[in-house]
């Protein structure tokens, strides 16, 4: 399908609104099987958490 991202089975679309769905309420609130919906979110947060420039961080949520 043209419109979805290859081996996906979901229109780009419904991932976006999957992905605005998660930011919002809990996984397992969402009418699709919490393993579909992990894997659209893993694949969204992995390219963006690869993009980002982390070498300076030394510690994270330490106070």
């Amino acid at each position: 399908m043209p419109w979805a991202r290859p081996g996906s089975g979901f229109t780009l679309l419904f991932e976006q609104a999957a992905m605005a769905l998660v930011r919002e309420m809990p996984v397992l609130a969402i009418e699709i099987t919490d393993k579909r919906l992990w894997r659209i979110v893993q694949r969204y947060v992995g390219r963006m958490l690869n993009q980002l420039e982390l070498s300076k961080v030394k510690a994270v949520g330490t106070g």
